[in-house]
């Protein structure tokens, strides 16, 4: 491949993994991200690596009329595996020092898994999507992509050079035939099956398969399309499509599958019309763009990991000089390891990888062995399950929270019914409410969903596919089904409102931070107004207080950090604790600036059989200064970012409990 034509493809590099970066940096205007598409760089990625692999076997097999797939294997693992390796060994004394129990476990077996290159099938069993905020907290998400090129690796030149050797003809059309059937797979299970086609090679083959197909052509043909209009024309064309995609893409408004569409064949399009001497040329085969293609590896391997851990010190919350050092430290730290590890096979020999290979697998062994060492930290963090609170509660060998249907029904004798509605800041509350509830006679039904707020006649949009989440509207069906019919009972609502509303959740240095999944819309109607939801809202309540009573309960405060994490890192904490047994607070005003506007549509609905519950009032006292309590000497209120402890939950459930008498006597009265 000629000099110039490596440089475009490693312009190309340079473009994805800018792309993929910037996307997954914390780095946003007005809450969202400043390369709202940049997750398709890996999908350029993906076409890039087809095209260069498919050249590359071509080439060899055409030259001597064979290949060495062991020769291939030692290659591709001596570009990537040492770097790997080191960035594993680099991150275990982070880990050790800020990942409690589970985490720190799970944090292993990511390790473990990725080191034989199936941690895209790891992070599949886990149910753990690329789309879901829990991934912004996985150090090593991202190696799904690397296990996904290694079963590439393996799968591909074996096809390749099956058909060069017995159907040479016909090679053209079998790659072809194969794209085909891997995209007619991920056509069926992209809305069935979204987690196995994001994940799986089956369902990303075509991707790969597409960059190969231009490989071919582009060997068979010798590059023969000089004619420079047409070719400036495509090329024009190929880079309006991804700029727009990765600068500009909202993905309500285009499916998953369209958008991959438009980035597989803009990126094909590129590769095969390269640029030369014009225009774009000159921006493409930028020395600088090329520079950083060439590091591409080690920026992606460094770059995850260092986001995540910076996310859950939280040593940039909210601070843009602190996000901007931490990229500058990452982009230096990459160039290094460039330089002294991924191009430098003395530096890093064989031995020491097979070295440092046994003491990565040796040590993240021991680590799930011996469940995360939970006696590794000095400090005392009190009452915190190992499983969030909000999936403690379960019936019939199945958990409470996450079902569209059956739902849980605790003390079915007692005709007094309470449905608890909301998501999973909601959900937190119901495994110490049914209890309470039991205790008192009452007939509890909990149905609590991720991201999901009750609206009668709205639809809940995937912000990840595009489309109508079907489990959430199979949901919203149910709840409407029982509310129709429902007499004399008593509806909870309740959840971290603001998000839905408003696409609020923290508020840092007067910016609003939102990391919201989905969006809530009219039907039909992809225009979001959070008028149309308030008057649902209202609307719902109203018709439901005719025959029922209804609780409302005001914003759970949400902290914005981990507050077990703070305390552990905190040295001579009980020393402290003596002195001030609130040792570490939470500002109102961030409260209300995120919620002011719920508040006031909550404080707007007024009938007589509606209740309402003041959360925000158990923690901050506002009369005597800004500060909201999340912990005392013995307890946390607070058990991560987003949810109440469980001491924090009942706390809040004595407050609904008075709120149920003072209602269940009021619709007694009325019978």
């Amino acid at each position: 491949m000629k000099l110039n034509y490596i440089n475009t493809i490693n312009s190309l590099k340079g473009i994805a993994i800018i792309a993929i970066v910037l996307f997954n940096s914390d780095i946003s205007l007005k809450g969202m991200s400043i390369l709202p598409g940049g997750f398709v760089g890996i999908d350029i990625f993906l076409v890039i690596i087809g095209f260069i692999t498919t050249i590359t076997i071509l080439k060899e097999f055409n030259r001597n009329n064979n290949f060495s797939l062991i020769k291939f294997h030692i290659d591709c693992l001596k570009k990537i595996y040492p770097t790997l390796l080191i960035v594993f060994l680099f991150f275990l004394p982070f880990a050790w020092s800020y990942l409690l129990t589970d985490k720190f476990t799970d944090f292993s077996k990511s390790i473990l898994y990725s080191t034989i290159f199936f941690s895209n099938f790891y992070f599949h069993l886990t149910g753990l999507f690329d789309g879901s905020a829990a991934v912004n907290f996985k150090p090593f998400h991202h190696t799904w992509v690397i296990s996904l090129i290694f079963q590439f690796y393996i799968v591909f030149p074996i096809i390749l050079l099956f058909s060069l050797k017995y159907f040479k003809r016909y090679t053209h059309l079998i790659i072809l035939f194969l794209l085909l059937a891997s995209f007619y797979a991920t056509f069926l299970g992209i809305n069935e099956y979204p987690n196995a086609t994001y994940y799986f090679l089956t369902t990303r083959f075509w991707e790969f398969l597409s960059g190969s197909i231009v490989g071919i052509v582009f060997f068979q043909n010798k590059k023969k399309f000089n004619n420079k209009l047409f070719n400036t024309i495509i090329l024009t064309l190929s880079i309006c499509i991804l700029s727009y995609i990765i600068f500009f893409i909202n993905k309500i408004f285009l499916s998953s599958l369209t958008v991959l569409i438009f980035t597989i064949l803009s990126t094909c399009l590129f590769i095969f019309f390269a640029p030369k001497k014009n225009y774009f040329g000159k921006i493409i085969l930028s020395k600088y763009l090329s520079l950083v293609g060439l590091i591409s590896v080690s920026l992606y391997l460094w770059h995850y990991p260092i986001f995540v851990f910076t996310r859950i010190s939280g040593f940039a919350e909210g601070q843009l000089l602190k996000k901007i050092f931490v990229g500058l430290v990452f982009i230096i730290v990459a160039v290094i390891s460039y330089r002294l590890i991924e191009n430098s096979n003395k530096i890093f020999s064989a031995k020491k990888m097979v070295s440092s290979l046994i003491v990565v697998l040796v040590t993240n062994y021991l680590i799930v062995f011996n469940g995360g060492f939970i006696n590794r930290f000095a400090n005392k963090i009190y009452n915190i399950p190992a499983e969030p609170i909000y999936n403690l509660l379960g019936q019939n060998n199945k958990k409470c929270f996450g079902r569209i249907n059956n739902f849980c029904n605790f003390n079915k004798k007692s005709v007094k019914k309470i449905y608890l509605i909301g998501d999973s800041s909601f959900a937190s509350l119901m495994y110490d409410l049914n209890d309470r509830l039991i205790d008192k006679d009452f007939n509890f039904i909990p149905i609590t969903f991720p991201g999901y707020f009750h609206f009668e006649d709205l639809v809940n949009i995937d912000l990840k596919s595009g489309k109508i989440d079907k489990s959430s509207m199979l949901l919203r069906d149910n709840i409407n089904k029982i509310i129709k019919t429902s007499e004399n009972n008593i509806f909870i609502f309740g959840g971290s409102a603001s998000i839905y509303f408003n696409h609020k959740r923290f508020y840092n240095n007067g910016i609003f931070l939102s990391n919201h999944e989905n969006i809530y819309l009219k039907e039909n109607n992809k225009n979001f107004k959070t008028k149309i939801l308030e008057k649902d809202f209202t609307g719902l309540i109203e018709k439901i207080s005719k025959n029922n009573g209804v609780i409302i309960i005001y914003p759970i405060p949400e902290i914005g950090f981990s507050l077990p994490d703070k305390l552990k890192m905190t040295t001579a904490l009980e020393e402290k604790l003596k002195v001030n047994k609130h040792l570490y607070q939470f500002k109102y005003d961030k409260y209300y600036k995120v919620n002011e506007e719920i508040i006031s549509l909550y404080d707007r609905l007024n009938r007589k059989n509606l209740r309402k519950v003041y959360p925000q009032n158990l923690f901050c006292n506002t009369a005597f200064s800004n500060e909201c309590i999340i912990h005392d000497d013995k307890n946390i209120f607070f058990s991560d970012k987003y949810h109440p402890s469980t001491k924090g939950a009942e706390l809040i459930n004595k407050l609904i409990i008075k709120k149920i008498y003072s209602l269940n006597s009021y619709l007694d009265n009325l019978n």
